[in-house]
């Protein structure tokens, strides 16, 4: 009987050992999975909003000049002001704006070049190498860049 015994708890104890690294094996890669889509979503929320709001073709051109002029837009994607911002451009003309994150967390950040700039707010505008602090309509960019063509 002690035969029996000896062989039926080691049954036991092998089909535990095997459910154990089993279990072990599946649990880690679960856990390594949620890290990684974790990662994810924290890599989607650092980014600005999609700007929602459509671009016309003159305000396409005034971004177009304002990027070839050297004017920069200092934000973070955390900003309201920042998103209202590029929301009066419009999503494309927004996008040919050269914009700079200056968020320490923020996706593709140049929070360095911010520091160094002294950016106190969002959103903020270097135009002929002084800086402007808050939302500026178009047509006061217009002004503040000399320019002549169309903005609405």
């Amino acid at each position: 009987m002690k035969k029996t015994n000896n062989w039926f708890i080691g049954g036991i104890a092998f089909i535990l050992i095997v459910f154990c690294a089993v279990f072990l094996e599946n649990f880690l890669k679960v856990k390594q999975n949620s890290k990684i889509s974790i990662k994810k979503r924290n890599y989607l929320l650092k980014t600005s909003p999609k700007v929602i709001s459509s671009s016309n073709i003159d305000q396409i051109k005034f971004a177009r000049f304002l990027s070839k002029k050297g004017v920069v837009m200092y934000g973070t994607y955390k900003c309201p002001y920042y998103q209202s911002q590029k929301e009066l451009f419009g999503n494309k003309a927004s996008k040919k704006l050269n914009i700079i994150e200056c968020s320490k967390d923020g996706k593709n950040n140049k929070f360095e070049l911010c520091s160094s700039k002294n950016i106190k707010g969002f959103p903020s505008w270097e135009i002929n190498n002084e800086i402007y602090l808050g939302i500026k309509t178009l047509e006061e960019l217009a002004d503040l860049t000399s320019y002549s063509g169309a903005i609405n």
